[in-house]
């Protein structure tokens, strides 16, 4: 993914259009839907990347927070100061979660099945 300044590697990123689209290059902030990191001992750095893929406009930011065993869900990203999110969601194990691609709810995964 390249992001103006950078060009992170999350664990996940999900994005539109099939392999095939980005073949000859990476997906730039329109294409990008969801960025998931996966977080034991990087939990802080994780949180910082918050500011930086909300200040790209990354429309959602999970971290998958194996030390307390829930999903930081950060949404509404904005531009202002350091960027980051105006909303983040704390879900537990025996909660859900909404995938949401450009505006459409496509799945609800269950917090617990993130989890090892």
């Amino acid at each position: 993914m390249t992001l103006a300044a950078s060009e992170p590697e999350p664990d996940l990123a999900v994005v539109h259009g099939g392999r095939d689209a980005y073949r000859d290059h990476h997906p730039g902030v329109g294409d990008v839907a969801l960025i998931v990191e996966i977080s034991d001992t990087s939990l802080d750095t994780d949180r910082v990347k918050a500011r930086t893929y909300g200040a790209a406009g990354i429309p959602e930011y999970w971290i998958v927070n194996l030390v307390s065993r829930c999903l930081e869900a950060y949404t509404d990203p904005s531009d202002v100061g350091d960027g980051g999110y105006t909303t983040c969601r704390v879900l537990r194990e025996g909660e859900a979660v909404s995938v949401v691609i450009a505006g459409v709810q496509c799945a609800t995964l269950p917090v617990a099945s993130l989890l090892p």
